[in-house]
């Protein structure tokens, strides 16, 4: 069975950017049951991006793909620099 990929899962404040640090009211709690809500009531949330399951095998043969690509042109330009150098 295939899972979702987690890509991102940023905190984001009330104005919806990305937090750099923790409201003061966090540092204080003494629980996670109060440091949720010091969260809740700074309205800091969480915004999760993933990968759907069912792109999976798409995004594994794309990158295949690319791989195999950039390494026949690195293989050619060997056998072409090497060959330039010994004539």
């Amino acid at each position: 069975m295939l899972s979702s990929r987690l890509v991102s899962e940023p905190t984001l404040d009330a104005s919806g950017h990305t937090a750099t640090g923790m409201p003061p009211a966090y540092t204080y709690c003494d629980s996670l049951k109060t440091c949720i809500s010091a969260l809740a009531k700074a309205d800091y949330h969480q915004r999760v991006t993933y990968h759907p399951a069912d792109n999976f095998w798409a995004l594994q043969w794309t990158e295949t793909g690319i791989y195999l690509g950039l390494a026949l042109s690195l293989g050619i330009l060997c056998v072409w620099w090497t060959r330039r150098r010994l004539t």
